[in-house]
């Protein structure tokens, strides 16, 4: 009935095992050599392709998070991309060559970016999953065989992020353009109206901060962006400017003799602006209804040109009266750098503000604890474990393959060993018919 069950079914899992079972030690030593062998291969291929990746947040001062490009209040421009740039790459490993030990000596940022081993994307990735909250992420994806191990990667990425922060700490702004215009220019007027404007210009940029983030923001010492604000607000009220120049215009100050040559060609220029700019008054004077066919007469523009020609005159007057007086004031002059002075102390404070509010605003949010996650590649374990079931199934095949020809080899010896059946059923067959004919005979 087995026999029959057999012929029937084919060869029985019991067959199968028993063949693979002949060649056991076989299947072993292939199974052991497969394992040890792919998993050291497929851990040092795995190895080549890993990669480290760090997803991150970035607030720009003034900016949404993590921005396609941005203009750094310095007017530098930046694009997310630049982060993975030579450049900026080359900067982290000098930045590194200054400290006491160069943890990135060995880090080859050529190679990285001429083999493209080194990226950046930006992507939209939901804040919390279900949210429906979108932000901005960048993505830095760099292939480990560049660092020694994970914290020297984790190290250079997180050097290589916090570059913009770096470029807003050290940006070159001085603030102060108005006073630069102070201390060149000519008469006390035009020295005390570039204070005044370097005055409203340090209000404006408090204005801007506190618009884009609030009046309540603190700075150092709890003192918020609207009381500096105020404080500028009420020096420029108090009216010293317009004292300070209204004293200067009356007595006909001027800031040393040695400028009398300078207030004479300053005249002569006016002199000669005043001739043009009269002219073109009379010529807009003269174009009456009567005289002009398809011209139209602008009264704006009248107005305006009539105001260039008084204030002209006026200067004119005012620089006559300097020429004339010769009255050099020490005293005067004292006042008026003791106003220069509070401006740039408002100016020195204001750089100080600004300083703070844009390392204060300039942040990084890394997605991940360890900030580094490598991705691709194969891990020891995973390696020994695809290595070990490869190991396993092919050394089935190749012991079940052995046996079954060590049991066909078997089975012709031992035919070849044993009668013929037909020979055997021949044999037989004559002896019947012996026996046969010695019936006959009889």
């Amino acid at each position: 009935m087995q026999d029959n069950e057999r012929e029937e079914g084919g060869i029985s899992i019991g067959d199968i095992f028993r063949t693979i079972l002949s060649c056991k030690w076989l299947a072993l030593v292939i199974a052991a050599v497969i394992t040890i062998g792919g998993a050291v291969g497929l851990y040092f291929y795995g190895a080549s392709k890993q990669e480290y990746a760090v997803t991150f947040v970035m607030y720009m001062p003034g900016s949404g998070n993590s921005p396609v490009s941005y203009t750094y209040p310095d007017g530098t421009r930046f694009h997310f991309t630049d982060l993975v740039s030579v450049e900026n790459l080359q900067r982290v490993k000098e930045n590194s060559a200054k400290k006491e030990i160069d943890e990135f000596a060995d880090v080859n940022v050529d190679a990285m970016v001429r083999n493209g081993d080194i990226s950046i994307i930006r992507e939209l990735l939901e804040t919390a999953q279900g949210s429906g909250a979108f932000e901005a992420n960048y993505t830095i994806k760099v292939n480990s065989s560049y660092f020694k191990n994970r914290e020297v990667a984790k190290n250079f990425i997180r050097e290589l992020v916090n570059l913009p922060a770096e470029h807003l700490a050290n940006m070159e702004i001085t603030y102060d353009a108005y006073l630069s215009s102070a201390e060149e220019a000519l008469t006390y007027n035009d020295r005390i109206t570039f204070l005044r404007n370097q005055a409203v210009y340090l209000r404006n940029n408090y204005d801007s901060f506190i618009t884009t983030y609030t009046g309540s923001f603190v700075i150092k010492g709890g003192k918020m962006l609207t009381a500096y604000r105020s404080a500028l607000d009420v020096y420029i009220s108090n009216g010293e400017f317009e004292r300070l120049k209204n004293e200067a215009i009356k007595n006909g100050y001027i800031r040393s003799l040695e400028d009398l040559a300078e207030y004479e060609s300053k005249k002569f220029e006016k002199e000669r602006q005043l001739v043009m700019e009269q002219a073109a008054l009379d010529n807009l004077l003269s174009l009456t209804p009567e005289s002009q066919s398809s011209v139209i007469v602008d009264a704006d523009k009248i107005i305006s040109q009539t105001k260039v020609v008084k204030q002209l005159e006026q200067d004119i007057e005012d620089l006559k009266n300097y020429i004339s007086s010769k009255n050099v004031n020490a005293e005067f002059e004292n006042s008026v750098k003791a106003l220069e002075a509070k401006v740039e102390g408002f100016t020195d404070e204001f750089k100080t503000v600004a300083a703070f509010i844009y390392d204060t605003v300039n942040t990084v949010n890394y997605s991940n604890a360890d900030i580094v996650v490598a991705v691709g590649g194969f891990g020891i374990l995973k390696s020994v474990l695809i290595s070990l079931v490869a190991g396993v199934v092919i050394a089935l095949i190749a012991a079940y393959i052995a046996g079954y020809v060590k049991q066909k080899k078997t089975v012709v010896k031992t035919s070849a060993a044993a009668p013929s059946p037909v020979f055997a059923e021949a044999q037989a067959q004559a002896a019947v018919t012996k026996d046969e004919d010695n019936d006959e005979n009889k």
